[in-house]
């Protein structure tokens, strides 16, 4: 694949890596035992394919597909930050499905996050 002066993927390569890494988050859920009814699944779902739709629409610099992708809350700047999301956002749902996490309490999943952190 292309790099930039500085080694770096360019631009196009991020974006087609921006667009594997959201399709990868659709196939894995597509291929979960997630119920389709699930608030995580149905978020989750929401969010990759408009970020698919957004960066398969784009022809401009990366900043035109981080304008409407990026979530306030998680401060991302660039499409390398949106990228580095979807990766912390596949760790999360391969953490959900092995836990199964839609069949837990609010309760069960406050006391697995303890333990976790009392483990650390």
């Amino acid at each position: 694949k292309g790099k930039s002066s500085t080694g770096l993927p360019s631009n196009a390569d991020l974006k087609q890596i921006f667009i594997e890494k959201n399709q990868a988050l659709l196939d894995r859920l597509a291929a979960s035992d997630i119920p389709r009814d699930a608030p995580y699944r149905i978020n989750l779902t929401w969010i990759a394919e408009h970020r698919l739709k957004v960066a398969s629409q784009s022809r401009g610099t990366p900043m035109s597909i981080v304008g409407p992708c990026a979530v306030p809350f998680t401060h991302s700047e660039t499409l390398r930050d949106l990228i580095d999301e979807a990766d912390v956002e596949m760790n999360r749902l391969e953490e959900y499905v092995a836990e199964r996490l839609w069949e837990a309490s609010t309760e069960d999943i406050a006391l697995r996050v303890a333990a976790q952190i009392k483990a650390a």
